[in-house]
């Protein structure tokens, strides 16, 4: 019997690159769903479980930003792990310290991979 595949939410509006790190993810043996913001991460995580999110920090459209998403997981499940990606590390400032990794763009997807696998151990 295999072992069950790490569940992942990707969430960011840069739809190419989300595409790219689902595709990568997937073949390396992960569960990915993608959201292009953070209210269609709201959504999926009403309705679904995750074992990991990875959020951008900075969306392009009116809706609360990857640290909103963040604080609201911590505020739930303390030690939820999340995988924070920016351009903008001054906005890392209210970044909740605990079980987060932050990684700067641009990324690339081998060192995601290695985030990912660090958090899931």
């Amino acid at each position: 019997m295999s072992e069950p595949k790490t569940k992942i939410l990707f969430v960011d509006d840069d739809v190419a690159f989300s595409y790219a790190a689902y595709r990568f993810l997937e073949s390396k043996g992960y569960q990915v769903k993608t959201a292009n913001g953070s209210k269609e991460a709201f959504e999926l995580l009403k309705r679904d479980k995750f074992d990991i999110v990875v959020t951008d920090i900075r969306f392009g459209r009116d809706e609360p930003d990857g640290l909103e998403l963040t604080a609201l997981l911590k505020q739930k499940r303390p030690t939820f792990p999340v995988i924070c990606i920016t351009a903008y590390p001054d906005l890392l400032k209210s970044l909740p310290a605990r079980d987060v990794i932050v990684l700067h763009k641009p990324i690339e997807l081998p060192a995601l991979r290695d985030a990912i696998d660090a958090m899931a151990a």
